[in-house]
């Protein structure tokens, strides 16, 4: 009995630090087309009509992609970029002032 709930305060305790994984940036190499934070908001910046001020965005590399984003109260623009060719793999936008439907 001391066994068993010994293992389910470990297995509790182990849950408790779980933390979720992020991956480390790869090595930046000469043939990327995006090395740095500013070219990832140079590129991610198209996404949504929020381009105007850079200083409102931020962007973390993760892996090969970077992660660009930009949030100004509820409203939220979320790119990811590819650091060899920087190809915009997804915009995800969800801002008040987005473009009126046709």
């Amino acid at each position: 009995m001391r066994r068993t709930i010994l293992l389910l305060v470990l297995g509790l305790a182990s849950c408790a630090t779980y933390d979720t994984f992020v991956p480390p940036p790869g090595p930046i190499l000469a043939t990327d087309r995006v090395k740095t934070e500013a070219d990832a908001i140079k590129i991610g910046m198209n996404c949504g009509l929020e381009s105007g001020d850079p200083a409102h965005w931020e962007a973390d590399l993760h892996a090969d992609l970077w992660h660009v984003y930009w949030a100004n109260g509820q409203n939220t623009i979320k790119v990811q970029v590819a650091k060899k060719d920087g190809a915009v793999l997804s915009c995800d936008v969800d801002d008040d002032d987005t473009l009126p439907e046709k």
